[in-house]
């Protein structure tokens, strides 16, 4: 967890809702778009406020809801603003364990998700096109860790400059890894043989116009530094445009690969699917 939170279980207002915990401050491993801002000490973040005027800690945070409940018609209901199910996070696992208990009844749950290392998960088999796409992704990323564009935040999440597609590079590299963690199945080989040809095709060319884009990505990025922006600014925006689309979330190319591997998953899932589905459309 980024942030640490404390329990709390006191009414927020007039309306039912209660706060099950706070914000309490920062983990040693917050960042601050790329700023590893939990382990600067405080006389680090005391000069940046006094010298130049930043406040780089979200110090309005401190004592703000993390984590309601209440009750909505004949429902209960608690909502969450830290990520309890991040692995190998025992004070957030212990809290989604008991909350799993309570609403599915019992303890049911293991009480600690351990530490989760995708590109390390077993295979359960092997395909010519995933393996295609896996070496074109080790190289895309190589090519974004060498521009210092993104960095390993973790075996399963990475770190990003700001305005970079960190998040859905991230999560296409964790599906790539894991999907074949699955066994197969009858119906994900039907999906699979129509949307297989497909998505290797897309990937080895998102693979290689990803590649190019980081480079330029940094060489605009220090000229904006010491010369202003220069001519291929709007070039290189529409590329990243059409390759992750407009929104954090992710689109554009990167987003097809995604929902086309996300096709692929559900259909590996147990009882996901009654029967063979006739296209390769997720």
């Amino acid at each position: 967890m980024a942030v640490g939170f404390r329990a709390a279980g006191r009414a927020a207002a007039d309306d039912g809702v209660a706060i099950l915990a706070t914000y309490a401050g920062a983990a040693a491993d917050l960042l601050l778009a790329d700023i590893p801002l939990g382990a600067m000490s405080e006389a680090a973040l005391a000069a940046c406020r006094q010298r130049f005027g930043l406040r780089l800690a979200p110090a309005f945070l401190d004592g703000g809801a993390c984590l309601i409940g209440g009750r909505f018609g004949r429902g209960r209901y608690v909502l969450s603003h830290a990520h309890l199910e991040t692995p190998d996070s025992p004070a957030a696992n212990i809290w989604l364990a008991h909350l799993l208990g309570v609403f599915a009844g019992g303890e049911v749950f293991g009480r600690v998700i351990p530490a989760w290392r995708p590109e390390r998960e077993p295979a359960c088999w092997e395909d010519a096109h995933l393996a295609a796409a896996r070496r074109d992704m080790a190289a895309l990323l190589a090519a974004g860790f060498a521009q210092h564009l993104l960095f390993r935040r973790t075996d399963w999440l990475l770190g990003w400059r700001p305005g970079l597609p960190g998040f859905p590079l991230s999560s296409l590299a964790v599906l790539l890894a894991g999907v074949t963690a699955w066994p197969r199945t009858p119906v994900g080989d039907a999906y699979w043989r129509q949307a297989g040809p497909v998505f290797a095709a897309q990937f080895a060319d998102f693979a290689r116009r990803v590649e190019a884009f980081f480079p330029a990505k940094r060489l605009a990025i220090t000229r904006s530094l010491v010369a202003g922006p220069d001519d291929g600014i709007g070039a290189l925006a529409a590329e990243q445009t059409a390759l992750f689309g407009d929104g954090p979330a992710g689109g554009g190319v990167c987003g097809e690969l995604i929902r086309l591997l996300d096709g692929l998953l559900v259909r590996l899932l147990p009882n996901a699917w009654p029967a063979p589905a006739s296209s390769g459309r997720g």
